[in-house]
């Protein structure tokens, strides 16, 4: 399959099943980014280009996230969530509550099938984007993990 050199965006709400001027109410944004990526290459584009990769830490927003992945016919896409020190977490700071695991795996960053699965942070697949989170008013000082 040729590799699509457009950088094609679209909005994924925190909520979903609402009339497009109702959305623009929501906290919450999110791009999703066809562009194939490593994981901290994501990560890196979505803290230079918007806020941060995106934490998918409740149902809500997996949920409004999945709608806008399948609808686009996406199947894999990078998300912030890392493993480091033997723990867990949002790159972004938002708490691991929310969980979705494949087969009982513990998360790696990325969804297969609407769940988490493990995989190589280094792996570059051509079907694998990223979610970005966007703010709606310039955060001063986000709070962020780094790699």
């Amino acid at each position: 399959m040729k590799m699509k050199t457009t950088l094609a965006l679209l909005l994924i709400m925190e909520l979903y099943g609402l009339s497009s001027s109702l959305r623009q109410h929501l906290k919450t944004e999110f791009v999703l980014v066809h562009q194939n990526e490593t994981w901290e290459g994501a990560l890196e584009y979505c803290r230079t280009h918007y806020t941060d990769l995106a934490s998918l830490s409740t149902k809500e927003r997996m949920d409004s996230a999945l709608l806008e992945i399948t609808q686009a016919e996406t199947e894999y896409v990078w998300t912030g969530l890392r493993f480091l020190a033997g723990d867990w977490f949002w790159v972004t700071g938002d708490d691991l509550n929310y969980t979705a695991w494949y087969q009982n795996e513990q998360p790696q960053g990325h969804m297969m099938r609407f769940q988490f699965f493990l995989s190589l942070c280094s792996v570059t697949r051509s079907l694998i984007k990223k979610i970005c989170k966007v703010a709606k008013t310039k955060v001063s000082n986000p709070k962020r993990y780094s790699l």
